[in-house]
């Protein structure tokens, strides 16, 4: 990660406060990005558990046919 470059007149308080506010920015960021994975392998799941009901399925009338 770069080095962030502030202006040295600053006082000390606004600078801790500005590097404050863009660390939690970029908590932030994280956590958003995470929740979108998360919700992304739930659908995938989602998806993937509706297949395997239908393919069972598929599978119990191939079986009643061929008994």
């Amino acid at each position: 990660m770069a080095a962030l470059a502030l202006p040295r007149g600053w006082p000390e308080h606004v600078r801790s406060s500005l590097l404050h506010a863009i660390a939690l920015a970029s908590a932030a960021l994280s956590i958003a990005r995470s929740r979108r994975v998360t919700q992304g392998l739930r659908t995938d799941l989602e998806r993937a558990a509706q297949e395997i009901a239908l393919l069972k399925e598929e599978l119990a009338l191939k079986d009643a046919r061929w008994s």
